[in-house]
């Protein structure tokens, strides 16, 4: 993956904004930055989006140990995969999936799982962990 990223805020019912172009990652904004010391770094982005693959196509498909290199403003950050992880929607929050209160990584973040018929949206959420490399 190779993406442009760029800061999304959170909605009134709580959800993170995610860019409308599939090539486009979002980067949680009010949370902290890929590299910091403490806290959850939060980037979200598509598997796909209206038939077009998306920036985080092989996301779900990512390996304990696979790189994760995040570069801003000529900061690089070097991270590895711990964990991947998939949940229902509803109960995100519950498995204190972005928590503050952890040493510092990053979680990439999408959609997947089957399509809910009456909203037309993803019932899941998968989530990769990565730790400083």
């Amino acid at each position: 993956m190779d993406a442009p990223v760029e800061p999304e805020a959170v909605d009134a019912e709580g959800v993170l904004g995610v860019p409308s172009d599939p090539q486009t990652l979002g980067w949680w904004a009010e949370g902290p930055l890929p590299g910091s010391d403490e806290g959850t770094a939060i980037i979200a982005g598509h598997i796909e989006y209206q038939g077009e693959d998306g920036a985080f196509a092989e996301l779900d498909s990512m390996d304990v140990g696979d790189r994760v290199t995040v570069v801003d403003d000529g900061r690089r950050d070097d991270f590895e995969v711990a964990v991947l992880r998939t949940w229902d929607k509803s109960s995100l929050a519950e498995q204190d999936a972005f928590a503050a209160d952890v040493p510092g990584r990053v979680a990439l973040v999408s959609c997947t799982g089957d399509i809910d018929p009456e909203t037309g949206v993803y019932e899941d959420n998968v989530v990769v962990y990565a730790v400083p490399a």
